[in-house]
C-alpha cells in the first residue's frame, strides 16, 4: 500500500524536486499531506535531500522478496534511477575532488539549529547515497542495462567512504563523533537497515 501511494504521487514529487531544488530527478518531501504536498517542519528532515534514497529501500526490498520482473522494470528501477539522477544533479566537488552534498544533516543531531547542517556529508546521508548508487547499478544489471549499470557504478566511485575513526567507529560526520546518547543512531544506517556494513565483512571488529 505504501509503495502504491508513493507511486501515485511520483509526478507531484518530481515537480516538488524541480521547484525546491531546481534540479531534475526525484526526491520526496520528508513530511507530506496525504495528497503528497510538502507540509514543512524541521527543514533537515522535512526537506532533506536523501528522502527518496531511503524510500528507494522499500522498492528494492519489494523486488527482492517478490522477484516480480514487471515491478522491477516498471517501478523499482525507474524509482531508483530517478532518485540517483537527483543526487547526481545536486552534488558538488569537495576539496578532495570527491563528491558531496551542498549541505548535509543527521536526523535531530543539533536539533533545528544552524549547527544541524554539516559542510561535509554525514554518514546518514552518505550511507543512503552509496547504497542508492550501488543498488541502482544492481537493478540496471538485472534488466540488462549494462551501460546504465556502468554509469551508476562510476557515480558511486566518486563519493567518499563512510567516516570512521579508531575510537568511535562510525562517526556522525567527518571529525564529528557521537559524543552523547542520542535517540537517532542514524550514523549507523550503513549497518541497519541498509546492510552496507556486515559483521562477516569487517576484518577488525574490536
Amino acid at each position: 500500500g505504501f509503495l502504491n501511494w508513493l507511486w501515485s504521487h511520483k509526478e507531484k514529487f518530481k515537480q516538488y524536486t524541480k521547484d525546491y531544488y531546481q534540479a531534475d530527478g526525484l526526491n520526496v518531501p520528508g513530511v507530506t499531506t496525504l495528497a503528497g504536498e510538502p507540509m514543512g517542519g524541521w527543514i533537515q528532515y522535512s526537506l532533506g535531500p536523501t528522502v527518496s534514497a531511503w524510500l528507494s529501500h522499500h522498492f528494492y526490498l519489494h523486488w527482492q522478496f517478490s522477484k516480480d520482473k514487471n515491478f522491477l522494470e516498471k517501478k523499482a528501477y525507474p524509482w531508483l534511477k530517478e532518485s540517483s539522477e537527483f543526487i547526481k544533479n545536486i552534488s558538488l566537488r569537495g576539496e578532495d575532488n570527491l563528491k558531496k552534498l551542498p549541505l548535509s544533516s543527521s536526523p535531530e543531531f543539533n536539533d533545528n539549529t544552524r549547527e544541524a547542517w554539516f559542510s561535509q556529508t554525514t554518514n546518514f546521508d552518505l550511507a543512503l547515497i552509496r547504497w542508492l548508487f550501488e543498488k541502482t547499478a544492481e537493478l540496471a544489471d538485472e534488466l540488462g542495462y549494462h551501460k546504465e549499470k556502468d554509469i551508476w557504478l562510476n557515480e558511486l566511485s566518486q563519493w567518499p567512504q563512510l567516516a570512521i575513526d579508531s575510537v568511535s567507529g562510525l562517526l556522525v560526520a567527518p571529525d564529528h563523533p557521537l559524543e552523547s546518547s542520542h535517540r537517532h543512531f542514524s550514523h549507523l544506517m550503513a549497518i541497519h537497515p541498509l546492510s552496507i556494513l556486515k559483521w562477516d565483512d569487517i576484518q577488525e571488529r574490536e
